[in-house]
């Protein structure tokens, strides 16, 4: 079994890492989806099925509306 160090890449094998981790983050920030509604717990995503289904709507419909109040 071989283990992979920094100290065994190359220089560019750094950067394309260092580009691919920045790019996970930025994914990463931008889904607040999964932090508002994550697959277990008090506020999972099964508990909320008409949000689902609004939301999964926009794969397919261009424009979708939402009615909602406190």
């Amino acid at each position: 079994m071989h283990s992979l160090t920094l100290a065994s890449i190359s220089s560019s094998e750094k950067r394309e890492l260092l580009a691919l981790l920045a790019e996970k983050e930025r994914r990463r920030q931008r889904r607040k989806f999964f932090a508002m509604y994550p697959d277990e717990g008090p506020l999972r995503r099964q508990l909320y099925p008409r949000h689902m289904e609004f939301f999964a709507a926009g794969a397919t419909e261009w424009e979708r509306g939402m009615i909602a109040a406190n």
